[in-house]
């Protein structure tokens, strides 16, 4: 049986990364109709615990 698949190729500058990510965040969604907020939510807790890697101060402790 046949396997179908989306591909999406991404082309995009590195120079603008806030608005580049955007837009790929929203290609991605196009995708998934009815799973944004399922989507949106695991994308802010990858993007929570990625912070609070990057927020520890000399210390070592969390700001």
């Amino acid at each position: 049986m046949a396997q179908i698949t989306h591909k999406l190729e991404i082309l995009v500058n590195a120079g603008e990364p806030v608005s580049e990510i955007k837009n790929v965040i929203n290609g991605f969604l196009q995708l998934h109709p009815g799973r944004e907020s399922e989507i949106l939510s695991e994308l802010k807790a990858e993007i929570d615990a990625a912070l609070a890697v990057f927020n520890v101060d000399e210390t070592g402790a969390a700001e």
